[in-house]
């Protein structure tokens, strides 16, 4: 506790440090007169971009139906069509859930193995050993 209170207190120090010292963006000064010659020189006119190759003028093809009953309807098969998309884009890719279920076992085994690992012999375990291969010398 008293490690992150200490860096804590470190990190504020170190933020009222920067606030109270000036700074500048860049080390060279102005030159006005280039300024005023720049501003007085014209500005270029750049042609104005379009949305697209074919933009709104193109005609778009007509929606084909599946269903030629529905065709009069179409805003029913655009809230079919939205539901389908947003149905697909909620179902996750089952490869990616197996990655991850994967990457969290292997941690997990990972974090088990260095804890059984660094794990301290008890002391009846450690006086056991020596003990029964005197009892065999003997």
């Amino acid at each position: 506790m008293t490690r992150i209170l200490t860096g804590l207190a470190l990190l504020v120090a170190w933020m009222v440090w920067l606030s109270a010292t000036q700074a500048w963006a860049t080390p060279m000064r102005p030159d006005i007169r280039r300024m005023i010659e720049q501003a007085q020189q014209p500005q270029p006119q750049f042609a104005l971009a379009r949305a697209g190759w074919n933009g709104p003028e193109a005609r778009r093809p007509a929606a084909v139906s599946t269903n030629p009953s529905l065709a009069q309807y179409n805003p029913a098969m655009a809230v079919r069509a939205n539901r389908a998309a947003l149905l697909a884009a909620a179902i996750p890719d089952p490869r990616a859930l197996l990655a991850l279920g994967l990457c969290i076992l292997l941690l997990r085994w990972m974090r088990h193995s260095r804890s059984t690992q660094n794990r301290p012999q008890p002391i009846a375990a450690a006086f056991a050993r020596p003990l029964a291969e005197e009892r065999e010398a003997a």
